[in-house]
């Protein structure tokens, strides 16, 4: 692999995570939050959200942690997330560049929440080019 871009990446769970989760169900319940998700997951939406919650609300999942497994990407990483994303804290971002053994540039995207490719398309854009700009220069 060249190199790894990721987008709001969780490599544990945090109780902004678990917050986020349960703020997501209600909204799922209580608003138009369902028929939005539906533009960008099609009909298996609901199936996608309830399998997503309930994973995330599982006790057994509340011991989920993937950084053991960061020191295996050696490929130069960007790190990108919404500094309001409503699930994970910038704790994800130092827990990736701490973990990862090549190189590792994160960015905390102001004013963005969990969907920096929709809510702040152009900082994400820019940040992806001068990343891979310095891979092949």
């Amino acid at each position: 692999m060249r190199a790894l871009v990721t987008e709001a990446a969780h490599v544990f769970v945090e109780p902004q995570s678990l917050s986020g989760v349960a703020a997501a169900r209600a909204a799922w319940r209580d608003t138009d939050f369902a028929p939005r998700l539906v533009r960008y997951h099609g009909e298996q939406t609901q199936t996608m959200f309830v399998a997503w919650a309930d994973m995330w609300e599982a006790p057994w999942f509340r011991d989920w942690n993937i950084e053991a497994a960061l020191a295996d990407i050696v490929c130069p990483v960007l790190a990108l997330q919404g500094a309001n994303d409503a699930y994970g804290t910038p704790a994800q971002l130092d827990a990736i560049a701490r973990g990862v053994s090549g190189p590792a540039e994160t960015v905390l995207l102001p004013g963005c929440g969990h969907s920096p490719h929709i809510e702040s398309r152009d900082a994400m854009l820019s940040c992806v080019t001068a990343f891979v700009e310095k891979l092949i220069d």
